[in-house]
């Protein structure tokens, strides 16, 4: 039985626009994000990475200004190799992560807030 758990990173960006801001650690898989943009400027960009190892989770270039949901998943290992020149069959699944997940925000407008929530599942 897997459990869910719901972690939020605000973000407030400084008088230039950017912000670096980290969740709490979790450890388990990125089910599902949510951007709420707040007063961020439309044309927020945002870098999601696994602060660990830098491993890119979500990337998001001129965001809006309504809250927008989020599906990352990765490949994991083929499931077939069918021959040469037939592609593989890859099994997608939910992007891992163990630690703090850092939330790198540019061009968000002047001393503007928001926030970026993640499902995470173990």
């Amino acid at each position: 039985m897997s459990t869910l758990r719901y972690v939020e990173v605000a973000i407030g960006v400084d008088g230039s626009g950017d912000s670096t801001d980290y969740s709490v650690p979790v450890t388990g898989f990125v089910d599902t994000i949510v951007y709420n943009p707040g007063t961020l400027a439309t044309g927020a960009d945002l870098t999601v990475t696994d602060e660990a190892d830098g491993r890119a989770i979500l990337t998001l270039t001129n965001g809006t200004t309504g809250q927008l949901t989020f599906r990352p998943i990765v490949g994991a290992n083929p499931v077939a190799n069918t021959g040469a020149g037939t592609p593989s069959t890859v099994l997608l699944k939910p992007m891992p992560v163990i630690g703090r997940i850092k939330v790198v925000t540019a061009a968000g407008g002047v001393s503007t807030s928001g926030s970026i929530g993640f499902y995470i599942t173990r």
